[in-house]
């Protein structure tokens, strides 16, 4: 008890590093900079060694001066991917408690937009970036890096611009890109409402777990397709309401609900099943008791005819 006590912080430090060694790789495993990351490394390591145990003074302070400008170079190569991993970072469930506010209020912003999209009949293909970065529909159209806004997205997808026909990258509250192409999907679609905007949106979201927004161009139609399920909305309300159940956590609260729905109505069709079941016996009791009645009734006249015989 005396030596955990003296030595408490040595496990508490290296628990806290392999949180954040892991934090960093998980924040960087689907960019191409974790791969360049970890080559340098093997070779400053190899070098290091090399060094150290051939004994080169000069190499090994070169070394030791140059690390600093190399992780700085690092950082100003690599920025992008930086951006993008404290943008995950900040979409932490456990951070996102301290930033409800402000994801309440991009979504109200996101329901406005969208609903004047639709009433305007404005095309529009939108993902929400959500665990899985997405890089590489990123390197395909023009980076904005702006804060979301009504007018940003009404000029960007009107028509005749530039950018209109393409698909529009948002990360937590910023417009990453816009003008990207979206994979399409390969799957069958015999209903020839469905374009090649919902095409997109469907392969996008088979190719990753972002959330994609499909407003069509002919009806006006708002359509979100996840996990490579397209669903669609008679109003921007009922849209609201599921793009908040996706993005804000209240979804498995919603089927939860409806298990136990569920389950009361099945309880309750249980119960009336025995009820009925209950008044079925009871009816044939009944029947019983009348055809014994009769029986005995005509045993009594039998009777009384052989006796005046």
């Amino acid at each position: 008890m005396n030596w955990f006590l003296d030595n408490w912080r040595a496990p508490l430090e290296i628990a806290i590093l392999w949180w954040l060694l892991y934090g960093f790789y998980k924040g960087f495993k689907s960019t191409r900079t974790i791969q360049v990351l970890m080559g340098v490394g093997v070779i400053v390591l190899i070098c290091v060694v090399i060094t150290y145990w051939l004994k080169f003074e000069v190499i090994g302070w070169l070394f030791t001066k140059g690390i600093s400008f190399l992780a700085f170079a690092l950082i100003v190569i690599f920025q992008n991917d930086i951006r993008g991993a404290f943008a995950r970072l900040g979409a932490n469930p456990w951070l996102q408690l301290f930033n409800r506010s402000k994801q309440v209020e991009f979504l109200e912003l996101l329901e406005e937009t969208v609903s004047v999209l639709s009433k305007k009949r404005v095309g529009a293909l939108i993902a929400i970036e959500r665990e899985n970065h997405l890089k590489d529909q990123i390197e395909t159209g023009v980076l904005i890096d702006g804060v979301f806004s009504k007018e940003l997205m009404l000029n960007i997808f009107a028509p005749k611009t530039a950018l209109h026909d393409g698909g529009v990258v948002l990360s937590a509250d910023r417009v990453v890109a816009a003008g990207c192409i979206f994979p399409l999907t390969h799957r069958n679609i015999t209903d020839r409402m469905l374009g090649l905007r919902h095409r997109a949106g469907l392969g996008m979201s088979e190719n990753s777990d972002a959330l994609v927004i499909v407003i069509s161009e002919e009806t006006g139609n708002i359509s979100i397709c996840i996990e490579g399920e397209l669903e669609s909305f008679d109003s921007a309300k009922d849209f609201a309401e599921r793009v908040e159940s996706l993005l804000l956590g209240h979804e498995d609260e919603q089927k939860d609900a409806d298990e136990v729905t569920q389950q009361d109505s099945s309880d309750g069709d249980t119960d009336d099943d025995a009820d009925d079941d209950t008044d079925d016996a009871t009816d044939d009791d009944n029947e019983s008791l009348e055809d014994e009645d009769s029986e005995g009734s005509s045993e009594q006249v039998v009777t009384q005819k052989q006796e005046k015989a």
